[in-house]
């Protein structure tokens, strides 16, 4: 069984594998779009908690790297948005 398809089987050590195995390519892009490297971590980590409660939506039609990597971008341009936001207001 792949392990994209055990984990959607609720086989955590199997996503485990998956966060460990892509987790240092998103913190790199992450670490490349905001310059910070707790802050990328804390995105990487969100990243990962989203993917894994989003998991049954995986289709498979994509990689499993391409859908988190997705996510992955989402979750750290939607920060940036916001910091400059708030930044604007103050």
């Amino acid at each position: 069984m792949k392990p994209v398809n055990a984990a959607m089987s609720s086989r955590q050590d199997q996503f485990e594998a998956l966060v460990r195995g892509h987790s240092t390519d998103l913190y790199r892009y992450a670490y490349w779009l905001c310059g910070q490297e707790a802050l990328a971590q804390d995105l990487v980590q969100e990243t990962f908690i989203k993917a894994f409660s989003a998991l049954k939506s995986f289709k498979g039609g994509s990689s499993f790297y391409t859908w988190v990597y997705r996510i992955a971008v989402n979750k750290t341009l939607n920060f940036l948005k916001q910091r400059k936001n708030r930044t604007a207001m103050s």
